[in-house]
Formats: C-alpha cells, sequence, structure tokens
C-alpha cells in the first residue's frame, strides 16, 4: 500500500466514524453569528482536528498488512479489532458532539442544513425569513424560524441563548429594513445588495456572493464595488484567504490597528483607489478589513 492509497484509506475509515466530521475544510467559514458562537465553533472545531490527528496517528501505528485485513478499501472494518477500533471512536464522538444543537453540528458535519445557495440562486425573490438564515450560512428550515421567536408553539415563553438573542436581533434588523410593517415584503436583490454595503452587515461570504450576482443580473439597485463576474466567484476559503490577505497588508503598510474603534485607515486606502480610478468605498474597504481582523489569533497585539 503506497501513501496515496493509506491517506485514502484513512479517510475512508474516518468517514466510517464520523460521517462528515472529518471531511469538511481545514479553515471552515463559520456562519456569522456573534461573537461567543465565534469561539464555541472554533473550540469545536479544535476539538475535531484533535481527535482527527489521533485517529490518523492511531491508524498510523497498523503495519501495512494488518491494515488491509482489518479494513476494506471503503474503510468498512473487516475484522473484530477493527470494529472495536471503529465502535470506540463512535462513541467519542458521540460524547463530544452529539448533542449539540444544530447551529453548531451541520457545520461541523456538513448537514443539508447548511446553504444551498446554488439552489436559490435560481430563486426571483427570498422572503424575510430566507434572508435572515441563508444570510448566516444556513437553510431556512422552520426549526429554526421557530427557535427564535418569543413563544414557541404551546404558547410559552422560549428561553434565550447567546445564538437565539443573537439571531432575533439580526432578525430585526432586517425586518425593520425591508418589512417594517410586517407585510411580508419581499426585497429586491438590488436594495439588499445596496443595503448591505451601506451598512456593513456581516453575512456569509455564499449569501453575499448569491445577493451581489442576482443583483448584478437583475441590473437593479446601486452596485458599490461589484467585481467582474466573469472571474468566477470565490469559495469559502478563497474568501477567507482574501480577507487575511488585505488585513495583513493594511496592518504591515498602513500600520492599521483593527482594536481602534474608528481607524483613518480604511479613508486613506479609500483615497488611494480613487487615484487610481477603483471604485472602493471606506464601508467596503472597512467591511472587509474586519473580516480579515477577525482571522487574527486572540493573543495578537499591535506591535
Amino acid at each position: 500500500m503506497d501513501k496515496s492509497e493509506q491517506v485514502a484509506r484513512f479517510l475512508r475509515i474516518l468517514t466510517q466514524i464520523g460521517g462528515g466530521l472529518f471531511i469538511g475544510p481545514n479553515e471552515p467559514e463559520i456562519p456569522p453569528m456573534g461573537d461567543e458562537y465565534k469561539v464555541r465553533m472554533s473550540r469545536l472545531f479544535a476539538k475535531r482536528d484533535e481527535m482527527s490527528k489521533q485517529i490518523r496517528t492511531e491508524l498510523s501505528q497498523f503495519p501495512p498488512e494488518q491494515l488491509e485485513q482489518s479494513f476494506g478499501t471503503d474503510g468498512k472494518t473487516l475484522s473484530e479489532d477493527a470494529k472495536q477500533f471503529v465502535a470506540r471512536y463512535r462513541k467519542e464522538v458521540e460524547v463530544t458532539f452529539g448533542r449539540l444543537k444544530p447551529w453548531y453540528s451541520a457545520p461541523l458535519f456538513g448537514t443539508k442544513q447548511l446553504a444551498d445557495f446554488e439552489h436559490w440562486a435560481k430563486h426571483e425573490f427570498l422572503s424575510l425569513d430566507e434572508v435572515v438564515w441563508l444570510s448566516v450560512g444556513f437553510e431556512p428550515e422552520q426549526q429554526f424560524v421557530a427557535s427564535i421567536k418569543e413563544f414557541d408553539q404551546r404558547g410559552s415563553r422560549q428561553k434565550a441563548d447567546e445564538v437565539t438573542t443573537y439571531m432575533s436581533r439580526h432578525r430585526e434588523t432586517i425586518r425593520r429594513k425591508f418589512d417594517p410593517y410586517d407585510q411580508r415584503n419581499k426585497p429586491k436583490f438590488g436594495e439588499l445588495f445596496t443595503w448591505l454595503n451601506e451598512v456593513n452587515l456581516t453575512v456569509h461570504s455564499g449569501f453575499y456572493d448569491l445577493v451581489s450576482r442576482k443583483a448584478a443580473t437583475a441590473g437593479k439597485g446601486s452596485q458599490p464595488d461589484l467585481t467582474n463576474k466573469n472571474d468566477g466567484k470565490l469559495d469559502g476559503r478563497e474568501r477567507a484567504s482574501l480577507v487575511k490577505l488585505i488585513a495583513a497588508m493594511a496592518i504591515d503598510a498602513y500600520g492599521f490597528d483593527p482594536t481602534e474603534k474608528r481607524s483613518d485607515i480604511p479613508n486613506e486606502i479609500e483615497g488611494i483607489s480613487d487615484r487610481l480610478g477603483l471604485n472602493l468605498t471606506s464601508k467596503t474597504i472597512r467591511k472587509y478589513l474586519r473580516e480579515g481582523s477577525e482571522k487574527l489569533p486572540e493573543d495578537w497585539k499591535p506591535e
């Protein structure tokens, strides 16, 4: 068994243990649902990576012949020892990740509760609740919609945690802009795109891309800083890398300090872009600098 086949078999075994848990990206995009959510998701992903490394380390200690005798090419168990190995780690996965609420488990396991932006790109409009949940990267399922209502179906007041509180405020922000009188108004994509840029609302990169493409196609509303759509869209990892690059350049070359509440650097970069004939607003620059700065290590401090 050569190295590439060993790596592939390890991945199939990991899939048998944790389903989609161990096959996600190394730098996943965490749904923007508040600071506390981000911290907890970062810790959960760290636990996932630690467990994945532990399993791979243990598998690497199998002699090649024993590995082939214990696990098939599809990763399924062939021996009693292999069954015990998989059962032991499945139990660990269940203990560590088995009782999480769906907004934690969906990003970890890559479930169908994550937003299918290509599907929603075929729609001509979105409802308020569709905008609310797609904007943070989730399908607008009824359980999500119901989770942030003040009362449940039985009329009992629901207990709010950090996520439901954040999402309730997030929904109210969007409602007051597009449906202030609760008439089930549906925002036009052009209006939505313009507003997202004006207020620098933090949204999932897939949603931002969806809205910007639909706004460009419809030709409605102003479209500040709309990139050339022939260049192809950025996926979550590419966008994460791009905002990191922007923040790194601003910090190193211009002395940008993310801890300052109102830095002048975005205005300076806006002036530079204007001189170069590039249409960039300081609001958009601040948006990307904020996103990139959020990727800095927790113990980072300006020099």
